[in-house]
Parts: structure tokens; C-alpha cells; sequence
């Protein structure tokens, strides 16, 4: 017979269902429902969660440094090719977050890499309407 403490320590947080510990025990769905009430933990709520507290954290589980200053995208990326970044049921643009974070504004316009490296998301390299109009002007008059 299985106890009541060894339902628990199956129970190893809000991400477990009570039905997926009962299945996996063969205990019924009641008793882990009585387990988990007995042992305080958090109840079972189905949806996604999010992985990471903060979107500093969501960006930065997805960005690996690599050379030339570059900031590769590991995420996820819309159908056109942006790379998208989720905290809970929310979705951003990682252009669009890292952007704000960097230069301390709302982008006006698309925000995209100026380096030319494909997805690349160093805050440094990324530029807005306003800069890519700038930085024209100054090739053109150069």
C-alpha cells in the first residue's frame, strides 16, 4: 500500500496533476487529492505556465553570446522569422523587449539587427526606424 508521504513527495509541485500521480501510483485520484491538502501544497491548475518570473529571464534562457558582439536567438520565431519571446500567456517581440531595455524608448516603426547578422538580438545592434533613417543619411552624405 502506498502512504500518504510517498503521494506527496510525487506531487513534486504545481505542475504535477493529481490524476498523472494517481495513474503513475495506481492510487485513486482522491487520495492524492487528500495528499496534497494534507501536505500544503499548491494546487493543480491546468494551462501554461510560465517558465521564467521575469521577461529579463524568458530573454536571457534564449540568447547565447557568440562572436562579434552578437546576441544569437535560440527562441521561438513568428512565421516570418522575428524571434518571439512568451512569459505566461503573453508574447513579444524579442527585437521589440530588448530594444526598450537597451535604449531606454518605445521603437518607433519595425526594430531589426543593423549588423546584418540573422537574428541577432544584442541591444547594441538593433535599430528602429529612426536610426536606420539616421544612419542612411550619414552613409548617403558620406
Amino acid at each position: 500500500m502506498i502512504s500518504a508521504s510517498e503521494i506527496a513527495a510525487a506531487l513534486d509541485g504545481a505542475e504535477v496533476s493529481n490524476l498523472a500521480v494517481a495513474r503513475r501510483l495506481g492510487v485513486g485520484a482522491e487520495r492524492v487529492r487528500s495528499a496534497r491538502a494534507k501536505a500544503v501544497l499548491p494546487v493543480y491548475r491546468r494551462g501554461r505556465r510560465p517558465a521564467h518570473a521575469t521577461w529579463a529571464e524568458a530573454f536571457a534562457a534564449r540568447t547565447v553570446a557568440v562572436e562579434g558582439g552578437h546576441l544569437h536567438w535560440t527562441g521561438a520565431r513568428s512565421p516570418h522569422g522575428t524571434p518571439v519571446l512568451h512569459l505566461g500567456m503573453e508574447t513579444r517581440t524579442a527585437y521589440r523587449y530588448q530594444f526598450r531595455v537597451v535604449h531606454g524608448r518605445e521603437p518607433v516603426g519595425n526594430v531589426a539587427p543593423g549588423c546584418g547578422y540573422d537574428g541577432c538580438v544584442a541591444g547594441a545592434h538593433l535599430e528602429d526606424r529612426l536610426m536606420r533613417e539616421a544612419r542612411r543619411r550619414t552613409e548617403a552624405g558620406a
